[in-house]
């Protein structure tokens, strides 16, 4: 029977996802030296001479006991066209998602990009696609989530960030060959980043009607 090397490439894919017979929790939550949690200046320092340069950002518009604050960061690295963005909390001013787009000047096999994703962030919880696209997802007790939870959401709710920790999803393109990898993308999800910021929303929003209340309690009633 003729094998071709597209199925030896497959095989061997698969057989370094089986290596393990558990997922991991994602060993660290970080692209680049960045991590979820980091406030602005450190981004700025984690990538400094990394060739990835500031090329726009995004303010929170100023609000009720909030002055105006970075909202997203995007770095832009023009040896090789790839973009790294990071978005920020509105009240603790911390990275909650980091999304990573790497087109490297020099193509990687598909392989080697798989295989570079598990020895950093370990075991995946879901492979996709022929094991191009990988999902690292932990709950908020730190425990390993292979279910249909904390999956890649553009907006998280309370609720999402109430049941999960922190998810990494990883997406390899091979549309020009499938054994050459021509980019990749790297997106992470910090749901204990996002809770904490609800939480200093919700003792902001107290504090301010509280205010309101003492400020209510001053003013004298009206004649009737």
């Amino acid at each position: 029977m003729k094998v071709n090397s597209t199925s030896l490439l497959l095989a061997a894919m698969l057989a370094t996802l089986s290596a393990s017979c558990f997922a991991q929790v994602p060993k660290t939550n970080d692209v680049l030296g960045v991590h979820t949690g980091d406030t602005e200046d450190k981004v700025m320092a984690a990538l400094k001479g990394s060739g990835y340069a500031l090329a726009g950002t995004m303010k929170y518009a100023a609000s009720p006991g909030l002055a105006a604050s970075t909202a997203e960061l995007v770095f832009h690295n023009s040896a090789t066209g790839s973009t790294l963005k990071t978005k920020f909390t509105p009240v603790t001013g911390k990275v909650m998602f980091i999304d990573r787009e790497d087109r490297p000047a020099e193509k990687p096999s598909v392989k080697a990009v798989v295989d570079a994703m598990i020895a950093k962030y370990g075991t995946p919880s879901s492979a996709f696609d022929s094991n191009t696209r990988l999902e690292w997802r932990m709950s908020a007790t730190g425990t390993p989530e292979t279910g249909q939870n904390c999956k890649f959401l553009v907006n998280i709710s309370r609720y999402e960030a109430q049941r999960c920790g922190i998810s990494v999803f990883a997406t390899v393109f091979n549309t020009v060959n499938p054994q050459i990898a021509n980019a990749f993308t790297t997106k992470i999800w910090d749901y204990r980043v996002t809770l904490e910021d609800f939480k200093k929303q919700d003792e902001l929003m107290q504090s301010l009607q509280n205010k309101e209340i003492d400020k209510a309690r001053s003013v004298s009633a009206p004649k009737l």
